[in-house]
Parts: C-alpha cells; sequence; structure tokens
C-alpha cells in the first residue's frame, strides 16, 4: 500500500505560511524535550535576515526557526522543500547566513528529532532528505532502541486544535456557546453522508438514546457480537432489555452473520452490530436481516470513523450510528461522541431525549429526559481534528499495511484483517498468538514491555461478565480472540523506524519461545 504525503504537505504549508497574528504563530510552534520551541516561519514572522524571505512566497517550502527562551534571536533555521517529482521532503539545515554557531549539536538533535516526528506524521513523510551543516550528522539510529516506552494509541494534534480552542476558551459563550459544536456535527454528518449529526458526551450515552429513541424497552432483546467492549451491551441493559451474544467471524472479529436466524425470538427488536478495530461488519447482509424481520439497526461504529463498507461510510448503513471521540480513538475530543441518522423522525426523537426531554424552543418538559451533550470546547477540539481527519485515517492504514509487510509471514501470529468489499481503517493494528506457543499471552506482552513497546490486550469474551444476570452460552472465536489477541502499538504519531523495532521484537520473542 503507498500514501501520497503532497496533499497533506500543500496543507499545512499553506496554513503555516498564512499565519495571521502573533497568537497563531505561538500555537502552532512544536516543543522541543530540551524546553525551547519550533516555531514556524511565514510573510509576517519578524526576522531580519533576507536570505529567507525569497522562499516565502515558494508553495513548496515552509520555514521552523529553533528558538533558545534565553536568546531573543533566531538560532536556527530548518527549510522543508517538498520535491513533488520524487515524492519527497528536503530539510536543509542551517544554510548560508544562518547563525548555527549559537545552537549546540543537542540543541540541533532536539529540533531534528521533533521536526523528523511532524514530518511523518503531519505530512505522512516517508522518505525525508536532510542537507545539513558542516557540522552535523543526522542520527540514523534515532529509534533503534527507545528511550521512552511506545504507546499502544494516542492522538495527533495540530495547530487546527490549537488554534480552535483559543478562540472558544475566548469567544464561545452566550450567543456563541455552540458555534464549535454547530459546525462540528454539520461537518461530521457531510463526512459521513448522513443528514443529520448529533454530538453526545460519550458514544455510550449516543448508543444508549439511540436504543430509547428506536423504542427498545424491558423485555425487549438485541442482538450484539460477543467480541466489544462493555458499552455495547450495557447500553441495552440500561433500556431494560437483554443483550444476546453472537459469535465474530474468526478473520474480521465481526459479528458472525450466520448466526444471526439461531439467536432470532419473538423478543428480538433490534441487532447491534461493531465494526470492531476499525473492520467494518458485513453491513448488507445485516440490513437485509434487519428488513426482513422488521429489527432496527443501530451501528456501534465506535472505533471505526472513515472505514467503509461497499464504499458507503460506516454508520450510515443502519437506523443509527454511535462514534467515540474517547482520547484513544482515530478522532478524540477527550471524551465523547456522536450520532448519526437520515430518519428524520428518529432524529427528533433523540434530540428530544438528549436535551432533558424539552419541547423544542421552550422550557416545557413532558417526558424523562438525559444530559448527554458535549461542550463547545470540546467540539472545537473535534473540529481542529477533524479538518485532518484523511490525515489520520491514512496514518493508521500505513501503519497497518508496514506491519503487514513485516509480519505477514512470520509463523506464530496471525494479523487481523478486514473482509470483502471493505476498506478497514485499522484503529488498531492487532495479533492472534498461535495457542501452541510456549509462552502465554500475558507472558508475552511483558516481553514487549521489557523493550519499551506498550502493548495491550485484545477484549475479553463479554458474555461470561456476571453483571447480565444469567448465564450464556460459549461463543468460541470470541473466546479464541479474547484469550490470545494482543493490540500492538497503533497511534498515528508512529513512525515506520518505530513499527520495524516493534516488528523486530516480535519476531525475535517468536524465534527465541
Amino acid at each position: 500500500m503507498s500514501f501520497d504525503f503532497n496533499k497533506n504537505a500543500k496543507k499545512n504549508f499553506k496554513f503555516l505560511k498564512s499565519i495571521n497574528d502573533d497568537r497563531e504563530y505561538t500555537l502552532s510552534s512544536l516543543k522541543t524535550a530540551d524546553g525551547n520551541y519550533l516555531f514556524p516561519c511565514c510573510k509576517d514572522t519578524n526576522i531580519d535576515d533576507s536570505v529567507f524571505k525569497k522562499y516565502f512566497d515558494d508553495d513548496r517550502a515552509l520555514w521552523f526557526h529553533y528558538f533558545e527562551k534565553s536568546i531573543s534571536d533566531a538560532t536556527c533555521v530548518f527549510y522543508i522543500n517538498l520535491d513533488e517529482k520524487n515524492n519527497k521532503l528536503i530539510v536543509d539545515i542551517n544554510e548560508e547566513g544562518r547563525t548555527v554557531t549559537l545552537i549546540s549539536e543537542d540543541q540541533l538533535n532536539n529540533a531534528l528529532k521533533v521536526l523528523t516526528k511532524w514530518c511523518q506524521t503531519t505530512l505522512l513523510a516517508t522518505d525525508i532528505e536532510y542537507l545539513p551543516g558542516k557540522n552535523f550528522v543526522y542520527p540514523e539510529d534515532e529509534y533503534i532502541k527507545p528511550n521512552e516506552l511506545i504507546l499502544t494509541a494516542g492522538p495527533l494534534v495540530t495547530h487546527y486544535e490549537n488554534i480552535y480552542c483559543y478562540d472558544a476558551v475566548n469567544n464561545g459563550w452566550n450567543n456563541e456557546w455552540s458555534k464549535y459544536l454547530d459546525k462540528f456535527e454539520s461537518e461530521f454528518a457531510n463526512f459521513v453522508g448522513s443528514k443529520y449529526a448529533l454530538a453526545t458526551s460519550s458514544c455510550t450515552g449516543a448508543l444508549y438514546l439511540s436504543l430509547l429513541a428506536c423504542g427498545i424497552k424491558e423485555g425487549d432483546e438485541v442482538i450484539v457480537p460477543e467480541l466489544t467492549w462493555v458499552a455495547t451491551a450495557s447500553a441495552i441493559k440500561y433500556t431494560g432489555a437483554t443483550p444476546v451474544f453472537a459469535d465474530v467471524d474468526l478473520d474480521t472479529w465481526c459479528i458472525d452473520t450466520e448466526q444471526l436466524e439461531s439467536l432470532l425470538t419473538k423478543k428480538t427488536k433490534a441487532i447491534m452490530p461493531v465494526h470492531l478495530y476499525g473492520n467494518p461488519a458485513e453491513m448488507n447482509k445485516i440490513m437485509s436481516f434487519a428488513k426482513n424481520n422488521n429489527l432496527k439497526v443501530i451501528e456501534d461504529a465506535a472505533p471505526a470513523i472513515g472505514a467503509t463498507y461497499d464504499n458507503k461510510k460506516v454508520g450510515s448503513f443502519g437506523d443509527f450510528g454511535c462514534f467515540s471521540f474517547q482520547g484513544a480513538k482515530l478522532l478524540v475530543t477527550g471524551e465523547g461522541g456522536m450520532v448519526v441518522t437520515d430518519n428524520e423522525e428518529l432524529f427528533s426523537k433523540f434530540k428530544k431525549l438528549w436535551d432533558h426531554g424539552r419541547v423544542p424552543g421552550t422550557f416545557w418538559i413532558d417526558e424523562l429526559g438525559y444530559k448527554f451533550k458535549m461542550s463547545n470546547l470540546q467540539a472545537a477540539f473535534g473540529l481542529g481534528q477533524l479538518e485532518n481527519i484523511d490525515t489520520l485515517i491514512e496514518a493508521k492504514r500505513r501503519n497497518y499495511s508496514r506491519y503487514k509487510t513485516n509480519l505477514s509471514n512470520v509463523e506464530g501470529i496471525k494479523l487481523n484483517q478486514a473482509g470483502g468489499n471493505t476498506e478497514s481503517i485499522y484503529w488498531m493494528t492487532s495479533v492472534l498468538l498461535d495457542q501452541n506457543l510456549n509462552i502465554s499471552r500475558d507472558s508475552f506482552m511483558e516481553e514487549l514491555h521489557k523493550l519499551n513497546i506498550d502493548t495491550r490486550t485484545v477484549f475479553p469474551s463479554i458474555s461470561q461478565y456476571p453483571i447480565w444476570g444469567k448465564e450464556y452460552k460459549e461463543n468460541i472465536n470470541s473466546k479464541f480472540i479474547g484469550n490470545n489477541g494482543i493490540n500492538l502499538p497503533s497511534g498515528v504519531n508512529l513512525t515506520n523506524d518505530e513499527i520495524d523495532y516493534i516488528s523486530n521484537a516480535v519476531i525475535s520473542l517468536l524465534e527465541n519461545v
């Protein structure tokens, strides 16, 4: 799988070269490990040396200057050029006229480390050429032995989030209280391809209110996959209804559609498929089953923003689609979620429940409602994330592609994979350990942790939790995956060097067990 980072480069170059004021200039900076900053240069930046000025009109170029807190003048400037012909970024350091003597080798290393990470994550650049100063050699082995834990997940925060949140904090009150909420909801609906969207305090809340809006109540049954986060089934339990657990497909880890008919009873009122770890469920079969049996469909698309089935975004198939912006997800707002639908009647029911049961436009309450709203400040952050959504999705897919290249033919493990006619976002790249290995899943994870590699277990088989008040039959695939699955580091900030390091560690451990 190949990726074109030119569009990401052009987009970010344009933003950083048209900064409107000092506030944006500061908020767009990159902090280095030594506590200093890399500031983006633009036409209005106060740099005296004329050697820089001639490049500011170049659409293929961007400047950062290293600023040491104790020195008022620019201490080092980095010129980044986009070589579209060769799909390469060229970073020129300390060219003619620059104050190379005012920055130490350690400072230069710190700055380059941050700049490299930014180029790799924000621009999705895999091919970077350095034109260093005379006395500098770029450390090629920077990520061979990481000094810090490589985390399983983590967001990419850009200048967009900083600017929007700053504005929301200072101006998002009174008549402007919903400025970013309205825009975030509208643009998210457009992204998914749905008519309506409403931001919520969590995906769990979105699932719960969706069930209520669909009329799910005590005594009803809702079919749900066994392998998922507990919130999927908990939301059903909140309504008084009963979750009925289906097993999952061994390849995609999504609900096994061949089981649906056998789980159907007179009490079944809905089905809630989960697009697990960014892999789309088989929505055509699910929608056909639901239509034939007069069932509601509520998609738990919490980890799958941007994934597609049959060229259509997940979340847009069912009566409702629910998404999560929790801090480990693809798009984050700290906590939060979103519901989407094309059904105006259902949307009106949901919105009333979401707003305390209020009669629209009044303070009159004529039914019991809830307050599962997102704040305007969170929405400002989310809107910033949404500005960069294509880059985030590409980064996840690039991660998986790199892991697949490194690990697909390795004995003892098997990667999770998407089904046919789908495009997964691979929110998590996960592997199944062979159960015949001479090492347990948990011990394997402990060994990786010693190498500064963070991992986490795949969700366990949730029907076995005692909270449901009844015992369920064992679903073999769900139990097997839950006992042997590992989520590898999959954050959008991962570099190819880090993925290669992780892959080599996995291979080495397998060779020695």
